[in-house]
């Protein structure tokens, strides 16, 4: 781990580090940490940060008001925005195609999971829908089980209907998807498909 800052103040007896003014952390997994203020202890492993940005290296991103760093593994942030997209190189300040604000944002990486509480989902800056807890897999996985985003709306042959799926990554070269449809004008429909990659087919 490396720590850039316009000041930084070490103490050796309680293995504690301030830094303030353009502060930049660079990981061993290729994240960087930028924010105003600092306080780390136990080899930069944890510590508290304002007015955080991170910079994930699967090119994703993160912005937050307060953040909290715990056993070099877990980023919890507070009043945090996420996005997976680039910011336009024309205007660096206009919203991205697609991110999610929330209230709590926690990034396991051991776990390789980002996780939300009162998330709201936001196309090019403008509302879409709300929801309590939302989570994903972060970008260094390439397969991982679990339900995706569930599928609703009305037809005139359905009715309301509700369509939830999940996803089980059986191996790398094989995955099996399952949903049920529940709908108000039709029975109940199950539907699975599973798929196996062979080396030419």
């Amino acid at each position: 781990r490396i720590l850039r800052a316009d000041d930084v103040q070490y103490d050796l007896a309680s293995d504690t580090v301030g830094a303030s003014g353009n502060v930049v952390l660079n990981e061993e997994s290729g994240n960087i940490y930028l924010s105003d203020a600092v306080t780390y202890n136990d080899k930069l492993r944890s510590g508290t940060v304002t007015n955080l940005r991170s910079l994930l290296n699967d090119g994703s991103r993160f912005t937050a008001q307060k953040g909290e760093r715990k056993d070099g593994a877990v980023t919890i942030m507070r009043d945090a925005f996420y996005t997976p997209c680039e910011l336009c190189k024309i205007d660096p300040e206009k919203p991205p195609v697609w991110g999610l604000v929330a209230s709590k944002v926690t990034h396991d990486e051991t776990n390789q999971r980002i996780s939300y509480r009162n998330a709201r989902f936001e196309a090019l800056g403008v509302p879409i829908f709300y929801t309590p807890y939302f989570s994903h897999p972060d970008g260094t996985v390439k397969q991982k089980s679990g339900f995706l985003a569930p599928d609703a709306g009305f037809k005139s042959s359905l009715g309301t209907f509700i369509n939830n799926k999940y996803y089980w990554a059986i191996a790398p070269d094989q995955d099996m998807t399952a949903g049920l449809m529940l709908m108000t004008e039709q029975d109940p429909l199950f539907s699975a498909e599973y798929r196996k990659r062979w080396d030419n087919a």
